[in-house]
């Protein structure tokens, strides 16, 4: 599991990988194969990390690097709206918006004690959880709650030295479960059967374009 927190400086880092069998007849017709059943999801993430946590950061990539861990999705932090006590299975919080779903993990850490849980979610209302397990430890309002995910560090994490007892660390996790995105998150315009974004660019930095045309050129090198 891991249990580092980023450093929100540089944000964090989304992308999203589609595979795509283009096929083109000589007419610029085409024909497109879907190689993948979701798009590819990566994240990016800083990690400044000091003292005796430099050790246990070490440590850990020594021995799981392209091995499956448990990554809380940072950016989707909540907190617990009420206590959670040991040997219960219910947690309250706001779980809108945000990547819970029956099946898949829920990450609770605290901040002050660095002590955390991982549970497999049972059932989801929009203000509780239920887990498939107990919790092991009693949990007060106000603790981070994350949806979980299962991924593999890549071997694209570099590590720097910043002092002799702080390092920073650029780590890549490769989620390695479906997405939950639905086509119901499609937008609700569409012009002849394509979906249309409709949120305006982003005008600070110049827009290009570029007109390609579909061309068979003989040239046999002679004449001119």
């Amino acid at each position: 599991v891991w249990t580092f927190l980023p450093n929100w400086d540089n944000g964090i880092l989304e992308r999203l990988e589609w595979k795509t069998d283009v096929l083109t007849s000589e007419t610029a017709d085409e024909q497109r194969l879907s190689r993948r059943l979701t798009p590819r999801r990566t994240l990016e993430a800083r990690f400044l990390i000091h003292a005796t946590k430099r050790q246990e950061l070490e440590g850990f990539l020594a021995t799981k690097l392209s091995s499956r861990v448990v990554i809380p999705l940072w950016y989707e932090v909540t907190r617990l709206t009420a206590p959670s006590a040991a040997g219960t299975n219910t947690i309250s919080l706001d779980t809108r918006w945000r990547e819970y779903k029956v099946g898949g993990l829920v990450y609770l850490y605290s901040t002050t004690t660095n002590a955390w849980e991982v549970h497999t979610i049972s059932g989801k209302t929009d203000t509780s959880l239920t887990l498939i397990s107990n919790l092991d430890l009693d949990w007060a309002a106000g603790v981070n709650v994350y949806p979980g995910k299962l991924a593999i560090i890549t071997e694209k994490s570099q590590v720097s030295k910043k002092t002799d007892r702080a390092v920073e660390l650029t780590a890549e996790f490769r989620l390695v479960e479906s997405n939950p995105y639905s086509s119901l998150w499609l937008p609700k315009k569409d012009y002849r059967g394509s979906s249309m974004i409709e949120t305006p660019p982003d005008d600070s930095e110049d827009l290009t374009h570029e007109l390609q045309r579909m061309l068979s050129m003989v040239d046999n090198e002679i004449g001119v």
